[in-house]
């Protein structure tokens, strides 16, 4: 995938009056295509080090972490029921999503003109513009640990989450898991939890506007 970029241009000019007056003007387009890195072979994997390079990532490739009371992790297997982390795959490859080069759209334009009305008097005029947009990509984001909304037994937040444990919607390994050993009413679940949402990439759309 080569995104060369392309350009269209459009100029019109030329002198009027016997020469005593002129006008330009011009358009032009140009379209810049986005390369994200997995179309480079040599950028595709984020490159984890030690005794021999891997693709590796950050953690979890999978949709949700859980990390319960006594530290042991989970996450979201089959049928949307919990398993231990340690089960799952593996890294999340963030690499692909980023752009190397991002995309782009411009248009400019303009007019120039002058008229010599005798030795003493000229008129001039002249008018530019241009509108850019672009938009900057980078890999989807996450619900990242100490995110939550909990605060502990003194008020203050600890970032957790709660969850009420008689949630009919909860398995009772969940219950077992995340709510054995409470005593407090009502029986909250506290956790923490680390998210790679599916939401898609981050992106920001920039776009410049600007005329004289």
């Amino acid at each position: 995938m080569m995104a060369r970029p392309r350009d269209l241009t459009f100029i019109l000019g030329g002198n009027f009056d016997d020469g005593k007056g002129n006008a330009t003007a011009y358009v032009s387009y140009r379209k810049t295509d986005a390369i994200p890195q997995s179309q480079r072979d040599f950028s595709a994997c984020n490159l984890s080090g030690g005794s021999s390079f891997s693709c590796g990532g950050s953690a979890p490739r999978q949709r949700v972490r859980f990390i319960a009371r006594n530290f042991t992790k989970y996450t979201v297997g089959a049928n949307g029921a919990l398993i231990p982390f340690n089960s799952g795959p593996g890294l999340y490859n963030f690499a692909p999503t980023n752009y190397y080069q991002r995309s782009d759209d411009r248009y400019t334009g303009g007019l120039f003109s002058h008229y010599q009305f005798n030795e003493h008097a000229t008129a001039y005029t002249e008018f530019s513009f241009m509108h850019d947009e672009t938009v900057a990509q980078v890999a989807p984001s996450g619900a990242f640990l100490a995110s939550g909304t909990g605060v502990d037994a003194t008020g203050t937040p600890n970032g957790k989450w709660l969850v009420n444990c008689n949630n009919p919607l909860r398995r009772p390994s969940e219950v077992s898991w995340f709510c054995a050993g409470l005593r407090r009413r009502p029986l909250l679940a506290s956790f923490s939890a680390g998210a790679m949402f599916e939401g898609g990439p981050r992106q920001d759309d920039l776009q410049h506007t600007s005329f004289a």
